[in-house]
């Protein structure tokens, strides 16, 4: 039998995602090593670290690039969402496996750890087949200290800090592990076909708000960065990577915004890209005979735009 005062966690009735979101919210105290961390895995758990931080808990992370499958996008998730106020080192032995998966946590009134096989992805935490193992702190001082301890001598003595320049060659060098070929990203991607124009398509997907992933994370974060620096920016990425929906991840934070595009196409797509992101403002277009002022998020056509009327 399986539940949350149980030792074993199967992913069973009980998965562990749930155990380790329900621990964060408590604890004064995190510390999280995991031999790879997965994008997928971090979602999960993002807005209870949120939380966690917000209400002054001390998080430290300690994860390794063995065989990259710890994805760069995980680690700029991070970053992005917490800058400084959490702490994250890689173990620095890049030819040394790295294998450990335990999650501790501490209060003012008690603790509990967890040791098992899940890694921090999707799949480790809410349906894999995984075996982990719950000590309670009233239950296993000894114990829980020594866990505590190895955990401070790993992520003191034989790690590094998650730098910029660090994450950024591990990026740059990064290609998707062998193991993960076949992983589908269908969870992360919206499948809209702007094509069809069928009204009960884009009904269906109205209300769902998506959010960035890959490298569209790794742009938002340099993006971001170089804002202190520059006031005009270019990015440059691959077909199918997901640019105007990058477009709308880095502008939602602004009260207006002005999309121009050549063709009525991508004028429509972006329409619908952006009311994904931002379905709190209001949208307008500005090509032809339509010429709509007022709204957050105008698109406009190049050609209407152009006109010396508007121009001027």
């Amino acid at each position: 039998m399986v539940n949350h005062s149980g030792a074993l966690i199967t992913n069973n009735e009980v998965t562990f995602g749930s155990c380790l979101r329900q621990a964060i919210r408590k604890s004064r105290s995190i510390k999280m090593v995991a031999s790879f961390i997965r994008e997928s895995g971090i979602r999960l758990i993002l807005e209870d670290l949120k939380y966690a931080v917000e209400m002054g808990a001390k998080v430290q992370i300690l994860t390794g690039c063995y065989l990259g499958i710890t994805e760069p996008s995980a680690l700029y998730l991070l970053k992005m969402c917490f800058g400084h106020t959490i702490e994250i080192k890689i173990f620095k032995h890049n030819d040394i496996s790295f294998h450990p998966k335990t999650y501790i946590f501490e209060n003012d009134l008690d603790g509990e750890i967890y040791i098992g096989s899940s890694n921090i992805s999707a799949s480790a935490l809410e349906n894999g087949v995984e075996w982990n193992y719950k000590i309670a702190h009233d239950k296993s001082k000894e114990v829980f200290s020594q866990f505590y301890d190895n955990f401070d001598i790993l992520f003191n003595e034989q790690s590094v800090e998650l730098t910029d320049e660090f994450l950024k060659a591990y990026s740059l060098g990064w290609k998707k592990s062998s193991l993960f070929k076949n992983e589908s990203n269908s969870s992360l991607r919206e499948k809209l076909s702007y094509s069809t124009g069928a009204a009960e398509e884009k009904a269906k997907y109205k209300t769902i708000l998506i959010k960035p992933y890959g490298a569209q994370i790794e742009a938002l974060y340099y993006l971001e960065l170089a804002r202190s620096e520059v006031s005009k920016g270019l990015v440059v990425m691959a077909t199918g990577v997901g640019k105007t929906y990058l477009a709308a991840f880095d502008s939602r934070k602004y009260q207006k915004i002005l999309f121009i595009a050549h063709r009525e196409e991508i004028l429509n797509q972006a329409y619908y890209s952006f009311s994904k992101v931002m379905p709190e403002k209001t949208f307008g277009t500005f090509k032809a005979s339509i010429t709509e002022k007022d709204a957050d998020v105008i698109f406009a056509s190049v050609q209407t735009l152009g006109k010396s009327k508007y121009l001027n």
